[in-house]
């Protein structure tokens, strides 16, 4: 088997693949990958699961732009230079004193909202493959290659809750914030604070860092698309808008979880997921407006006109790129040309 190391960055993610000749669940995403490459010869590792020598390694693939290439003080860099030596060299080092510098890919995650330095084409120049999902830098070619947030192979919905049964809206984000201008957060908390005072019994909104101050607020949870089946729509802001290309996790966790999105973010959406399946914030000058038209929404019909398009395109070959196949194809076609 050859190797392949993906470096995912989070501590939390150091176990990420299963040990050789080792079958994980077919339901984590990056499980699923791993038994991808293992057919044409390819064993996956993270750099804490890898022990053998960094000379012998096909491919390093890092998720963002390593964090000690990002820009600092002129003391801090130079103690960033002197640690090259010894070591205490980061991973990222490590490759380029194994002489990996023409096997080195990073897949830009993060927009420039959340990590600005991602987009450092002086930065892009250290690496063989670039693999984004901003068009715009698709556009350009070599060493631009696709990518998309992996997300779960389709499975048809389970017994679903009754439309009356539902509350109206809920919402699930950590709370951010961001100097960028084209962050979505600040539009976030807008409408949150908007829904708690026109319609707070028939909202809630879930996830890390709030406080009481939100009335809303229901805390974190683990099975966020079994709680989101209890509601008729789901605020599926990005942290950033008028990128193109910048698809989350976010829709495609409503319509698995029999949810109907009301999503803002991605210019080019309606190019990638058809316009029946969700409902476009853009189409609506304020709160006010989309809050009228979720409530006059109420005839049964209607709405699951909505969750009917979204399973057919969970259903659809569009779809398909997204899974577990689909990323898997697009690594290999970036990394080996092979389609």
């Amino acid at each position: 088997m050859k190797t392949i190391i993906y470096d995912p960055q989070q501590t939390n993610m150091e176990r990420l693949f299963c040990d050789p000749g080792v079958k994980g669940d077919d339901k984590n995403i990056w499980h699923a990958i791993q038994c991808h490459f293992r057919k044409i010869g390819f064993e996956l590792y993270t750099p804490s699961t890898y022990h053998g020598r960094l000379e012998d390694v096909s491919w390093i693939i890092f998720q963002n732009m390593p964090s000690d290439l990002e820009p600092t003080s002129l003391r801090r860099g130079f103690k960033r230079h002197i640690k090259s030596f010894t070591s205490n060299r980061t991973f990222y080092q490590k490759c380029r004193r194994a002489g990996l510098t023409n096997k080195l890919a990073v897949i830009l995650y993060e927009p420039e909202v959340v990590a600005k330095f991602n987009y450092n084409k002086n930065l892009h120049a250290r690496f063989s493959v670039i693999f984004t999902w901003n068009q715009d830098l698709i556009d350009l070619g070599r060493p631009y290659a696709e990518f998309v947030y992996p997300q779960a192979d389709y499975s048809p919905l389970k017994q679903t809750i009754p439309f009356e049964n539902r509350k109206l809206i809920c919402n699930f984000s950590a709370n951010k914030t961001s100097s960028h201008p084209d962050e979505l957060y600040s539009a976030r908390i807008k409408t949150i604070k908007f829904l708690e005072g026109k319609c707070l019994n028939d909202f809630d909104h879930y996830g890390n860092k709030w406080s009481n101050e939100y009335k809303s607020w229901r805390g974190a949870i683990d099975d966020k698309q079994l709680v989101m089946s209890g509601y008729r729509f789901n605020l599926c802001y990005e942290n950033a808008r008028g990128f193109r290309g910048y698809v989350t996790e976010k829709i495609f966790d409503a319509f698995h979880a029999g949810c109907v999105p009301i999503y803002l973010g991605a210019p080019d959406i309606r190019e990638r997921i058809p316009s029946e399946a969700f409902v476009d914030r853009r189409n609506f000058s304020s709160d006010a407006e989309l809050l009228d038209f979720l409530f006059q929404l109420k005839k049964h019909p209607e709405w699951q006109a909505f969750i009917e398009a979204g399973q057919e395109f969970l259903r659809s070959e569009a779809y398909k790129k997204y899974t577990s196949a689909g990323v898997f194809k697009i690594l290999r076609t970036g990394l080996f040309g092979l389609n």
